[in-house]
């Protein structure tokens, strides 16, 4: 049933939308708050909403991070029921961060990037957010010639804190693979353009790093850019203790990259004989591409090519 139910999305003309990080998130929001949703239901009628029905969230703002002379309760327009992309998510009684923009339909608002508008975030999440969010906006407040250092120095803060540290490798990864990276929305800046400073911190965070999942995947190759000599080892030694469940299918890709820090040509055979490169699409991380065609134990196999290494 999942498989007719997605193979008739693009007939319906839905299709994923592509991630949309924090800093623009507040730039897009007319309003940014806390609030609480105190009711939703369905709104009838309409013909541009007969595949999965218009409801309105209504809320409460408890905090107002941005936005001035809002009454006191927000009407929000959302598609509930949609597959893909994601919709704004509202749930009666409960308090969450919205990034919200003036509808089409008077009086109304709308979620930013639907599902990216509402995150699902707990106290702690919210509250780091709430400050991130703040200085982002304080930003335009100093003087000129201090500004461009100041979002430097936001997107350093916003990737060391693991709250929020998807957000800032979201436009850091040198292979994110947004289209609308291309567009005037685009961060400016590479991870080379910090300070020397910023980057030790940087690195120091990652390898601090306890799990060793996407996200870390994501910020190693943010860094590797920057040459720091701790890169490599960390590396040898963070695959020496790997579980299979954090290399799940990206063995292949780690190896080839401990293969390209540190050569080791004996290594580099068996990798070769057993891992080969996978043909690439337009989900797929162009980053990392090979594959292990067997049915023989790939973390096995894995682990016996890293004990080659001294």
């Amino acid at each position: 049933m999942l498989s007719i139910a997605l193979s008739v999305l693009p007939f319906l003309g839905i299709y994923p939308i592509d991630p949309v990080p924090l800093r623009r998130l507040i730039d897009e929001a007319d309003v940014i708050a806390v609030v609480e949703t105190t009711a939703t239901l369905e709104k009838l009628g309409g013909e541009d909403y007969e595949i999965f029905g218009t409801q309105v969230a209504k809320l409460r703002p408890i905090t107002i991070l941005k936005g001035s002379g809002l009454p006191g309760r927000i009407e929000v327009l959302y598609e509930n029921g949609m597959i893909c992309p994601a919709p704004a998510h509202f749930e009666a009684k409960a308090t969450q961060l919205v990034f919200l923009k003036e509808s089409d339909t008077e009086n109304y608002y709308e979620s930013v990037a639907l599902s990216y508008g509402t995150p699902t975030l707990d106290e702690r999440e919210r509250k780091t957010y709430e400050i991130a969010i703040q200085k982002w906006l304080a930003i335009p407040l100093l003087p000129e010639e201090e500004q461009q250092e100041a979002k430097r120095h936001w997107m350093v803060r916003l990737t060391l804190h693991p709250h929020t540290r998807s957000e800032g490798l979201l436009e850091l990864n040198p292979n994110r693979y947004s289209p609308s990276h291309g567009s005037d929305g685009v961060w400016p800046y590479s991870v080379l353009d910090f300070s020397d400073e910023q980057k030790d911190a940087l690195v120091k965070a990652l390898l601090k790093t306890e799990d060793f999942g996407y996200q870390v995947r994501n910020f190693y190759h943010t860094l590797k850019a920057t040459g720091d000599p701790r890169l490599a080892p960390w590396l040898l030694s963070r695959l020496r203790k790997a579980t299979p469940r954090e290399l799940r299918s990206s063995y292949g890709d780690w190896l080839h990259e401990l293969l390209r820090v540190i050569p080791n040509e004996e290594a580099e055979q068996m990798f070769h004989k057993h891992w080969k490169p996978a043909e690439k699409d337009s989900y797929s991380d162009q980053q990392w591409v090979y594959r292990y065609p067997t049915n023989a134990s790939q973390y096995s196999r894995a682990k016996a090519l890293i004990a080659l290494y001294p």
